[in-house]
């Protein structure tokens, strides 16, 4: 009934993107769908380090995952200040649109309680309103998400999303970027609908 050709993908920072869809995005790359990717925030002024670490892990990780570098477009909004500019960063998505016609895109959760999550989230909506859209979840960052649609994956799958998360080498300290996270949250996903492995999404908006 749907069967995208051209899927985006938008992230608030690096990581975001690879942790909420990784194993969708080695999914649909194997079957032969184009993907684009979008990620608003590598600066960090709380931070003492360079954007570009982020910027190479980024691009590192997305390798990892088989996302042509040209299809991947960063921009360099300060974090946590998302909301601040959101309308510019609606500009950039509207931009986006035009430029690229998905047929259907990914973004945070709308229940997401980081503010730069949220407002991605809340921008693409806007910009997007007239294209099928699922919502991905950050665990630790939600007090409520629907999961919805369920895209099933391969052991395989998982194992290459995780190994595209590990390029980030500057955030390892963190828990979500653990395998054992990783593979939980995918194992926990698959089980609500029978099988061993799966990405969960929120429907905003499906269009046949």
């Amino acid at each position: 009934m749907f069967s995208p050709k051209k899927v985006l993908f938008i992230g608030a920072h690096p990581d975001d993107i690879e942790i909420g869809c990784g194993g969708t995005i080695v999914k649909f790359l194997e079957e032969g769908r184009t993907v684009n990717t979008v990620v608003f925030s590598l600066v960090n002024p709380a931070v003492s380090m360079d954007p570009a670490i982020l910027l190479n892990e980024c691009k590192e990780s997305f390798d990892r995952l088989g996302i042509k570098r040209s299809n991947g477009l960063f921009f360099n909004y300060e974090m946590r200040q998302l909301t601040r500019d959101r309308q510019s960063i609606l500009q950039e998505l509207f931009d986006v649109k035009d430029k690229l016609k998905p047929d259907l895109v990914l973004i945070p959760s709308p229940n997401d309680l980081h503010q730069d999550h949220a407002t991605v989230s809340k921008e693409g909506m806007r910009a997007f309103k007239e294209t099928t859209t699922l919502a991905y979840e950050l665990p630790w960052n939600n007090l409520v998400f629907k999961s919805q649609v369920f895209l099933t994956l391969t052991e395989k799958q998982v194992n290459k999303k995780m190994y595209a998360v590990s390029a980030y080498v500057s955030q390892a300290y963190k828990h979500y970027m653990k395998n054992g996270f990783l593979k939980a949250v995918a194992q926990m996903e698959g089980g609500r609908v029978g099988v061993d492995y799966a990405e969960a999404y929120e429907a905003i908006r499906w269009v046949i």
